[in-house]
């Protein structure tokens, strides 16, 4: 992004929004909607969740409510103004709970944007990751309360934005990003502050987490788990266990076999 912090922070934010199974649709959403424009757009949610759902290829209706209607003909205003090109690239709703579909991160993402595009400024001025949870905490909006998807209603219920989502923001864009700013100027005081950060968090729930606390490796903080993601996703699931230094002296150990087999 030539250095373009602001630029970097929002395209990372939302591929943090689509979590893994649509990381790189948002990702490229995030892209064809320059920060430059979105500034534009300050304090215009209906403007920006249009654009996002334009982008993402969910306006092109046909449609029958008014707050849709509204949305694509907002969405076809600007796509033409701006000359704006969907990235194409399907989004998934197969196989998650309604409260992670696409459309609710989607409009949550219009509602962080909404109240201001300098994120990156945000991190780099924070004196801790409690003041930053506080700015992302946002709704889905009016009509998404009784919504999941366009056009389908379902029964009444808030969409905000849950604290488990808000530390993975911080733990899988801001973070990174406040030490990649340090390491690149040559400030390592950024860098001391995000495993500073890292270290206040407390560690995520999951399944992988649970077995390797099975096997008696506890996370103790935000820092012990990406971790154990990373060697699980690079060494364990790859077998390249003579790659890897607990690999190699499980190796030489008795009954390595039950032990690498449980993490895998």
């Amino acid at each position: 992004n030539r250095q373009h912090w602001e630029e970097t922070a929002w395209v990372l934010l939302a591929r943090s929004m689509g979590q893994v199974v649509n990381a790189a649709a948002f990702e490229a959403i995030a892209r064809s909607l320059p920060i430059a424009l979105l500034a534009r757009l300050r304090n215009q949610r209906l403007q920006i969740e249009a654009l996002l759902l334009g982008q993402a290829g969910l306006l092109e209706g046909p449609f029958g409510e008014a707050y849709p209607l509204a949305l694509q003909r907002e969405y076809r205003f600007m796509r033409t103004k701006w000359a704006l090109r969907a990235p194409g690239i399907p989004l998934s709703f197969l196989r998650m709970r309604p409260a992670h579909f696409p459309t609710i991160r989607l409009a949550q993402l219009a509602g962080l944007m909404t109240a201001g595009t300098g994120w990156f400024a945000r991190i780099r001025e924070a004196a801790d990751p409690e003041a930053l949870l506080t700015e992302l905490q946002a709704d889905a909006g009016e009509y998404w309360t009784s919504h999941y998807q366009l056009e389908t209603p379902s029964p009444p219920s808030p969409k905000k934005l849950g604290a488990a989502m808000q530390q993975g923001l911080l733990v899988n864009a801001f973070i990174p990003l406040l030490f990649a700013y340090g390491w690149l100027r040559g400030e390592p005081a950024f860098q001391e502050k995000a495993f500073s950060w890292l270290r206040q968090l407390r560690p995520e729930k999951n399944t992988l987490l649970a077995r390797w606390q099975q096997l008696g490796v506890d996370t103790a903080h935000a820092a012990d788990a990406p971790a154990l993601l990373e060697l699980k996703k690079h060494y364990c699931a790859t077998r390249k266990c003579l790659n890897c230094a607990i690999g190699r002296t499980l190796l030489g150990q008795e009954g390595e076999a039950t032990v690498c087999k449980s993490i895998s």
